[in-house]
């Protein structure tokens, strides 16, 4: 009988146990506390959000619970979590990111967010949702809102582009006969040009056969230019030391100033007539050999200098 009364007595004992004792996987909850500043937000703000948890013994979070970043509503971002774990506190620091605005100041919340350990048992940690105070970024009410007109398309205008490319285009062409008449590469226009080559020039003007005592006066004119001085029958040679390049034509030079010396300082009867065609010939070839020359010289005056 005794016995009996000690079995069933064991028996209520131990359902006693079965249905006072707590399950296992019943989680545990910390105190949260939160800083946050609760106003003066607009579109476009950063809402800054630290959170401490006090703990006895260093804990880890679950990464499984933690929000992901990115879009949390239509108007919240979640922009950045920071987890800190210490030895006698959790820290959070949240940042939300606000993509919308209203028509009136109003309180507006942040998500709850509900976090979990992986320490033995396991603990829940719970963020509730703080209020702050939202701003409009356009007043309200609304004034009147009218449309504009219709901006009519831009006429394109070909005249003025097409009047700027012939204006440089004419412009560089003037430039460029400047450059080529400065570095003396047009022959019909020589740059500086020497004696024998204004002589070519003027006879080239002629339309006479025979050259008159004026025209001889010319030609014996740039030949004394050519030599530095004044040229005799008896002195012409000196032309040739002076100016190397006439050379070539010593046999013509001579003929011509004999004879012309005859038509200018001697009597009628002993004058030698001289046609401008035989004159021109010996000048041109004569005035193409200067400006060979004289474009060696400034060559080599150029070279010298650098």
């Amino acid at each position: 009988m005794i016995r009996q009364r000690i079995k069933v007595f064991m028996l209520l004992v131990m359902i006693c146990q079965i249905v006072i004792a707590k399950p296992a996987n019943v989680d545990n909850e910390l105190k949260v506390s939160v800083r946050m500043r609760d106003s003066g937000y607009t579109m476009g703000d950063y809402i800054k959000m630290h959170v401490e948890i006090p703990t006895q013994n260093k804990l880890s979070i679950d990464p499984e619970s933690l929000p992901l970043i990115g879009r949390v509503k239509p108007w919240l971002d979640l922009q950045d979590l920071k987890v800190d774990t210490q030895q006698d506190k959790l820290s959070l620091d949240v940042t939300w990111q606000i993509f919308a605005t209203v028509e009136i100041a109003q309180a507006l919340k942040t998500p709850k967010l509900l976090l979990k350990t992986l320490d033995n048992p396991k603990q829940n940690i719970t963020i509730p949702a703080q209020i702050f105070y939202y701003s409009p970024v356009l007043p309200y009410p609304l004034g009147e809102v009218k449309r504009h007109q219709n901006i009519p398309p831009p006429t394109f205008d070909m005249q003025t582009p097409l009047a700027i490319v012939g204006i440089c285009l004419a412009m560089a062409t003037i430039l460029c006969g400047v450059l080529l008449w400065i570095k003396d590469l047009i022959p019909w226009l020589p740059h500086q040009p020497g004696p024998m080559t204004i002589l070519a020039r003027h006879l080239k003007k002629l339309d006479n056969e025979t050259m008159q005592y004026d025209q001889l006066l010319k030609v014996h004119h740039a030949l004394n230019s050519t030599a530095k001085q004044s040229l005799y029958p008896n002195t012409l040679d000196i032309l040739f030391k002076n100016a190397p390049y006439l050379k070539n034509e010593r046999d013509a030079i001579h003929q011509f100033f004999n004879d012309s010396w005859s038509n200018i300082y001697e009597s009628p009867s002993h004058t030698h007539p001289i046609t401008v065609a035989q004159t021109l010939a010996w000048v041109n070839r004569a005035a193409v050999a200067e400006r060979i020359f004289r474009n060696r010289s400034k060559a080599k005056a150029v070279h010298k200098r650098t």
